[in-house]
């Protein structure tokens, strides 16, 4: 039998009953010595009968039981009426499709418990990052009513640190609206003829200031005008996110920043280097969640809302190219994207 189809086993069934017909008769015809019928006309009569019964009854069968199983894996409802082929090896196929659907299933499984995983880490990111600002607020607020008010020394002082926790909490509710809007952006960003070397040193720029008090320099390898394709407003934002990403994890002493820039045909890829802690590698594929920092400790002290890689993500992707990042613990850490040539 070359395939286990219900056609080649509703042969098999019909040429035994023909032939056992065949003996039957030809005992009669023996015993008898006449027939009426014609012993070779009766046998392929009796194995095409056979045949017919024995075919419907099996894919009656199987197609009742076959039509339990598709209901089940089927995603349509109409499906409910499987077209079986029954010259296959209909349960080979059949099992082969079962599989793909436990597969399917296993699949989402992983990925809801993944999202469930996900939403709760963030959920409790968040809530740790709105505590700490709202227990000083609030610690500072008890203080100058129970008295503080009273002294103008520890009442200026107080209300300055207050103000530096809602600066905090604005900066973290604007970077989490950033980031729900990047998410849920429908349409590409507008995109201009951009000179991303003037947009690198500007932000050298603003950042001087942060840098040298780190003992960090900040070095671009290119003065020449390169054009770019890119809206300027978000791409400055990328720039000052992966810089001030990097004077947080350069090193105490003789930290250096390096950005690169390389041709790439159509394309001009931009490398923002560092010589500083650097960064795991079972961090590496983490490192662009919401929330989650490599040194939360470090960062945290430092002012940082745990969602600047997000954004930076979401930026690039938003003008429809990809962010990558390497990295070796104790030699530093390169971001790089790209951009279309203007």
């Amino acid at each position: 039998m070359p395939t286990a189809s219900p056609s080649n086993v509703a042969l098999v069934i019909a040429i035994s009953i023909a032939m056992l017909v065949g003996i039957l008769l030809c005992c009669v015809y023996l015993m008898q010595l006449s027939i009426t019928t014609n012993l070779l006309v009766l046998m392929v009569g009796t194995t095409v009968v056979a045949f017919a019964i024995t075919y419907w009854g099996i894919s009656y069968f199987i197609t009742n039981k076959l039509r339990v199983i598709y209901k089940i894996i089927s995603p349509e409802k109409q499906a409910v009426k499987p077209t079986i082929n029954f010259n296959t090896d209909v349960l080979s196929t059949v099992t082969t499709q079962v599989e793909q659907y436990q597969q399917g299933i296993n699949s989402q499984i992983v990925a809801l418990q993944n999202n469930t995983n996900y939403r709760q880490e963030f959920l409790g990111n968040v809530s740790h990052e709105l505590r700490t600002p709202l227990f000083a607020l609030q610690g500072y607020i008890l203080t100058l009513i129970d008295g503080g008010i009273d002294d103008k020394e520890i009442h200026i002082n107080y209300l300055k640190r207050a103000q530096r926790n809602v600066e905090r909490l604005i900066h973290l509710v604007d970077d989490l609206q950033t980031v729900t809007q990047l998410e849920h952006q429908t349409t590409l960003l507008p995109l201009q003829k951009n000179n991303i070397v003037a947009i690198v040193n500007d932000v050298f720029h603003n950042l001087e200031l942060e840098a040298s008090q780190l003992n960090v320099a900040l070095i671009c390898n290119e003065q020449k005008p390169l054009y770019v394709l890119c809206n300027k407003e978000k791409m400055e934002q990328v720039v000052v996110n992966l810089i001030m990403n990097a004077i947080k994890y350069s090193k105490p002493e003789g930290g250096k920043i390096t950005v690169r820039f390389y041709d790439m045909d159509n394309k001009t890829m931009i490398e923002i280097s560092d010589n500083g802690i650097g960064i795991a590698q079972h961090n590496l594929l983490r490192v662009f969640e919401r929330f989650y920092r490599v040194d939360s400790h470090r960062a945290r002290s430092q002012g940082g809302s745990g969602l600047g890689l997000a954004i930076v993500k979401h930026i690039v992707e938003a003008h429809q190219q990809h962010i990558s990042v390497r990295s070796t613990v104790g030699e530093g850490t390169t971001f790089s994207f790209t951009l279309p040539n203007a």
